[in-house]
This record gives structure tokens, C-alpha cells and sequence, in this order.
């Protein structure tokens, strides 16, 4: 999987905000004028991602927009640049949280790999502790035995989904105190 851009973090956060799938810089300013939450990654779009004579003709569209991002963002001249000023937090607020919101979402592939590893260790426990065999866990879930194995058996994090590891953690948990409850005996 490719490592998030801020570029193309700013581009799906632009069309998400707007509603639309237009990457049209010049569409989405008309928007900004209706829905100034696209303001900021706009500004942030058009200098990190425009050629500096095509973000003069933005700018000039909207003078306001233009003159914030020269006073807040004209020492950054490449993409590493702007998002280190963002970083230093000297941005006003309504910039640092498009800047939060792009690590938020580029963490959260790595957060979620590691959870699934906490959870695929407590499964394996589990499953040991109780006996039971993965042909009837994912029979009982109804999961793709191949997905099952490369995930459980080998660890491959791809292969399942975080809320499919949580079902099985959450049917194995939930297995003994279903048995204790119905007095059947441990397989």
C-alpha cells in the first residue's frame, strides 16, 4: 500500500468536505464561498500543490485567501516544508487541524496493524485455552478459511479486517462463558 501524501490526503479531504469528486481548484474556491470550511485546505492545497503562477491566479480570485497564505505560509516552499511549519504549531488553528487530521489518518494504517497483532496474539491464546479449531471458528463466523489462516497462522495483517478480529477474539471470549452458562463441556 503507498505511504498518504499530504497532497492527496488534501485532495480526498477537499471532496469530502465539498461533497463532490472535482479536484478543480477553481470549483472548489466558488464553494469555499458558501462553505468556508473548505478555506483552509484549499490554501494549504493551492501551496503545496500548485505551481506558484497557478496559485497567483487563485489568488487573485480571492485576495483574503491569498494574503493568508503569504503571511502564514510563505517560507514554505516544497510540501516538507509546509508541513514542518504546520507541525511547529506557529499556523492558526484552522490550519494545524487539517495538519492533525492528515497524521490522524496517516497513523492510523499503523494503529490499526498493531491492534490487530494484539489482537491475533489474544486469539491464538484463546483458541489454545479452549480448544478450539479454526475450522469451526470461521465456520461459525463465516469467514474465508485462506484470509483465516494467512491471518491467524501466519500473521499476514491484510487479510482480515480489524472488526473480523474483533468477531473472533469476541466469539472466543464470549465461548466459555456461553458453555459454563449451558453446562455443555469444553471441546
Amino acid at each position: 500500500m503507498r505511504e498518504l501524501t499530504f497532497n492527496g490526503f488534501l485532495k480526498s479531504y477537499l471532496q469530502r468536505l465539498s461533497g463532490t469528486e472535482t479536484e478543480s481548484v477553481n470549483k472548489l474556491l466558488e464553494m469555499a464561498r458558501e462553505n468556508p470550511r473548505l478555506e483552509a485546505p484549499l490554501v494549504l492545497y493551492a501551496k503545496a500543490a500548485l505551481p506558484d503562477p497557478r496559485a497567483a491566479r487563485l489568488w487573485q480570485k480571492a485576495p483574503k485567501l491569498g494574503e493568508e497564505a503569504e503571511r502564514y505560509f510563505s517560507a514554505a516552499n516544497t510540501e516538507r516544508e509546509l508541513l514542518d511549519l504546520l507541525a511547529a504549531g506557529k499556523a492558526p488553528s484552522q490550519y494545524e487541524k487539517v495538519y492533525r487530521s492528515y497524521v490522524a489518518r496517516k497513523n492510523r494504517i499503523k494503529t490499526e496493524q498493531e491492534l490487530k497483532e494484539l489482537i491475533r496474539a489474544k486469539i491464538l491464546r484463546e483458541s489454545v485455552t479452549k480448544s478450539v479449531s479454526d475450522y469451526r471458528i470461521y465456520q461459525s463466523l463465516n469467514l474465508n478459511p485462506g484470509n483465516y489462516h494467512a491471518f491467524v497462522r501466519h500473521g499476514d495483517m491484510t487479510k482480515l479486517s480489524l472488526e473480523n478480529a474483533k468477531r473472533i477474539l469476541a466469539y472466543l471470549e464470549n465461548l466459555s462463558t456461553n458453555r459454563i452458562k449451558s453446562g455443555l463441556p469444553s471441546i
